[in-house]
């Protein structure tokens, strides 16, 4: 309404139906719909305004648009669904979930640690050691038992029972026990590598040279930690100087502990959960930031292509030494089923998120596989490798295309535990992550349904 000059005295607001109805979705189209809210929008796609499919339908890819772009064409980097900060490369203890479990003693203790802090009880001073050549020196305590403790290893060995009682002792000091820890790693880590990575593999023997004779990244100095750390979680302890307990080993083919005396009960996982709590952990959490930064970042994912490479290389082997020490453990204590107890298989399924975890990245991410490509010329000059790294580089082309049948062969027979089952991943150009469960292993003879 305006007045005789024209000036605005009030407006009138009439409400009424829209002239234009929202279109009636076919069912298709109601399909896509809940299909979009199921799925989300990643973070790239939802700010470069774009159509996304397929976003959540696989943790470990990209959504459709992301994974088909070329790296040039990328100006946000995009995400998966599968959270690398997250991932785990060891296991966190003994399973819980079975009290007739063979390591599952103190399921009522809520802390190792804090077993005994009698300053009057017996001590007794002990050397350890895994067959590496390095030795660890311990005092240890004795300390009253709880009814619940259970002092004996009991199982069963190719249909034969055992039970080996050990007497009460345990790690009364934990932090003169973890500064020993400390100082044996770093002088056994190298013994590790030497003793238990498998120089059988052409490609991990020529890896490990490579990595020894250039100058150490803080990136592949944690990965080399945690793989050495790992190692003495899964490796046996064993008492090797004059102090046994007065126990005197056996020679007998069921025994689990033929020739050696272990470690009682209660220490083994005292050692465990040193190692576990104050090294692994720690050092788990430092290179995983340190590694998401690199391949994020625009301006350090390409200069580090092969610090990530040889990271993940590493890791990834990991992962394939932890799952066959699941499948050892299965058949040292007599267990059915590929890895034996629940526990185990959940121990297992963290190994293969880790991997297909880490594989995402390195192929979806930081494109860290282009590097395989590049010419000895490129990366001379634009990614600064030494002529040592590019005749590495140029020598693994020609062990991938030998290796290709034998490589996919261990993936389509879901060879788990085998030597380069999750790192020759690296050079499939079009990996995908495969089944999402794991596969028991079939005997010979048997009829598969």
């Amino acid at each position: 309404m305006q007045n005789d000059p024209g000036q605005v005295q009030g407006l009138n607001l009439v409400w009424a139906a829209s002239a234009r109805p929202s279109k009636r979705l076919s069912e298709e189209q109601k399909a896509q719909r809940k299909k979009k809210k199921e799925t989300g929008t990643c973070p790239r796609c939802k700010k470069l305004k774009r159509v996304c499919e397929e976003y959540r339908a696989n943790l470990y890819l990209p959504c459709v648009y992301c994974m088909t772009s070329k790296p040039k064409s990328i100006t946000e980097t995009c995400q998966l669904v599968a959270n690398l900060l997250e991932i785990k490369f060891f296991r966190l203890g003994p399973p819980t979930d079975n009290s007739s479990h063979p390591l599952n003693f103190f399921r009522h203790r809520s802390n190792v640690f804090n077993v005994t802090n009698d300053p009057l009880a017996e001590t007794l001073n002990i050397e350890l050691t895994q067959d590496v050549g390095c030795s660890l020196h311990l005092k240890v305590s004795r300390f009253a038992a709880d009814p619940n403790d259970k002092l004996a290893y009991e199982g069963n060995t190719r249909g034969v029972p055992y039970r080996l009682e050990m007497p009460p002792y345990c790690i009364g000091d934990i932090a003169a026990a973890e500064r020993s820890i400390v100082q044996y790693m770093i002088q056994a880590k190298g013994s590790y590598f030497l003793q238990f990575l498998d120089k059988s593999n052409s490609l991990l023997r020529m890896t490990f040279d490579i990595i020894c004779k250039r100058p150490m990244t803080s990136l592949v100095h944690k990965a080399m930690d945690i793989w050495a750390a790992t190692r003495l979680i899964e490796r046996t302890w064993k008492l090797c100087g004059t102090e046994t307990f007065g126990i005197h080993p056996t020679n007998r083919d069921d025994d689990p502990w033929i020739g050696h005396v272990p470690v009682t009960p209660i220490m083994d996982q005292q050692l465990d959960q040193v190692v576990i709590q104050k090294i692994l952990r720690p050092r788990r959490g430092i290179l995983l930031r340190e590694l998401k930064l690199r391949m994020y970042s625009d301006d350090l994912r390409k200069k580090n292509m092969f610090d990530i490479y040889l990271t993940l290389l590493i890791l990834l082997n990991n992962a394939e030494m932890h799952l066959a020490g699941e499948r050892e453990f299965a058949l040292r204590y007599g267990f059915g089923g590929r890895y034996g107890p629940f526990g185990k298989y959940r121990d297992a399924q963290e190994q293969f998120h880790a991997a297909r975890t880490m594989l995402g990245h390195f192929h979806y991410i930081c494109r860290a596989n282009d590097i395989f490509d590049m010419t000895p010329d490129y990366l001379s000059k634009h990614l600064a490798l030494t002529t040592m790294e590019v005749q590495y580089l140029a020598w693994l082309k020609t062990y991938v295309k030998t290796e290709k049948v034998n490589m996919a062969l261990i993936r389509e027979q879901d060879q788990y535990e085998t030597t380069g089952y999750w790192f020759h991943q690296m050079f499939d150009k079009q990996w995908k992550p495969g089944t999402g469960y794991i596969k028991e292993i079939v005997e010979k003879g048997a009829v598969v349904r």
